[in-house]
């Protein structure tokens, strides 16, 4: 029998796609391509940058160099074969505060997944690295709260907002939740603690669910392996305990 991790898997389209569009010959599909790219991971390079270089005219000016790098097609090399997305761009971005540091200007080298040690530019130490992964998984977080939130909105169900609940009162009881929740929905009918409690389990679920489907998409044609090892890098496992288990022999 297929099981829910499979089915899952099958049905993911891998961010490569459009990487690999962005770059192409298609104008209108290269622009289509470069935009998704850029409202995924822009917003998490340009915190990374404010936090690493603490200076909002510093993070701008890098941040332009950073996308103007992407737009001038300097991922042309990106091979999925040879490693995630998440590492070029970590490549391109170090490499561009490194060169800030050291000020540095030219246009910098095309992305190569090569020799990956030997093009991180000195000034990139154990500190930006760390910090490039803390921002993105907040972000992949961020974009599963957000789906979530956007799932009620069309649906009616308070998932979202339950799970805020929780995450914001995490020792409160069940009947103590059902009254914050009655408060925080309008015109709301009388929310039990049994109801809240399968409420709380669903949004854990659906929770889970996106946030594999986000980073699963960052992936090329990812096993259940891979995608454990990859949550587990960004830290993001814990989130998923429950639904993801290790692959079975």
């Amino acid at each position: 029998m297929t099981s829910r991790n499979d089915q899952h898997l099958s049905r993911i389209s891998t961010i490569w796609t459009q990487v690999l569009d962005a770059h192409g010959e298609d104008e209108a599909s290269v622009r289509a391509a470069q935009t998704a790219i850029m409202d995924r991971y822009a917003p998490a390079v340009h915190r990374y940058l404010l936090k690493v270089l603490g200076d909002a005219d510093a993070a701008d000016e890098v941040f332009q160099q950073f996308a103007l790098q992407f737009l001038r097609q300097a991922f042309r090399n990106a091979d999925p074969a040879r490693g995630r997305f998440r590492d070029y761009m970590k490549i391109s971005v170090l490499n561009l505060v490194s060169r800030y540091r050291r000020g540095e200007t030219g246009a910098p080298r095309p992305v190569s997944i090569e020799h990956l040690e030997d093009q991180l530019a000195v000034g990139a130490d154990d500190g930006d690295h760390e910090e490039f992964t803390a921002v993105v998984r907040d972000a992949f977080l961020m974009r599963a709260w957000d789906r979530l939130q956007e799932m009620e909105r069309t649906s009616g169900n308070p998932l979202y907002t339950v799970l805020k609940l929780r995450a914001q009162e995490p020792n409160a009881k069940s009947p103590a939740l059902a009254e914050m929740l009655r408060h925080r929905v309008p015109d709301s009918k009388p929310i039990s603690p049994d109801h809240v409690r399968k409420l709380l389990q669903r949004a854990r679920q659906q929770f889970t669910d996106i946030l594999v489907d986000e980073v699963s998409q960052t992936l090329r044609q990812p096993t259940h392996q891979d995608l454990l090892d990859e949550l587990d890098e960004l830290g993001l496992l814990r989130y998923c305990r429950g639904r993801l288990r290790p692959a079975t022999k």
